[in-house]
C-alpha cells in the first residue's frame, strides 16, 4: 500500500468520512494477511486525527463529536501501544471501530434519506454532487480494489 494523504474535504461530508474509515478497515484487515502494518496503521492514525479536527471545527456535530472524539483517543492509545508490543488483536479491534464508526455513519445517513431529509428544499448536504454519491463511489471503488 502506497503511502496516501488525508483528503480533508471528503472528510467534511459523513458519507465520505465513512467511506474512509471503511477504507482504512479494509486496508487494515488486508495488513493483517500481508504482515505489512506501518503504512495501514499510519493512515488510520492520521485519518482519526483529521476527523478529530474536521468534527471540532462543525459545531452542528454535538454529540457525535464526542463520540468521535473518543473513538479517536482510543485509536490514537491502541496505536502508540502497539509501536512498544505489536498485537493482532489491537489490529483487530481497531479494523472493527473502523468498520463500527463508518457503518454508525452510513446508517444516519440512510435514515435521514428515509425521513425525507434530501427531499427537502436545498437538500442534506450529503447528498449533493459533492458529498454522498460521490463519496459512496469512492468508497465502494475502495474496498473492490482489495
Amino acid at each position: 500500500m502506497a503511502k496516501r494523504d488525508v483528503d480533508f474535504s471528503v472528510l467534511e461530508s459523513a458519507c465520505g468520512m465513512a467511506g474512509e474509515l471503511a477504507k482504512a478497515g479494509d486496508d487494515l484487515a488486508a495488513a493483517l494477511e500481508s504482515g505489512l502494518f506501518t503504512e495501514a496503521l499510519d493512515y488510520n492514525l492520521r485519518l482519526w486525527q483529521a476527523i478529530t479536527t474536521v468534527v471540532d471545527r462543525a459545531p452542528k456535530h454535538g454529540s457525535l463529536r464526542d463520540e468521535l472524539t473518543r473513538a479517536a483517543s482510543v485509536v490514537r492509545a491502541t496505536t502508540l501501544a502497539m509501536g512498544r508490543v505489536f498485537s493482532t488483536e489491537a489490529v483487530v479491534h481497531l479494523v472493527r471501530l473502523d468498520l463500527d464508526v463508518a457503518r454508525g455513519l452510513f446508517e444516519g445517513i440512510v435514515a435521514k434519506l428515509l425521513a425525507g431529509d434530501a427531499g427537502r428544499k436545498g437538500g442534506a448536504p450529503d447528498f449533493n454532487d459533492t458529498g454522498f454519491w460521490p463519496a459512496v463511489e469512492r468508497g465502494m471503488k475502495g474496498l473492490a480494489s482489495h
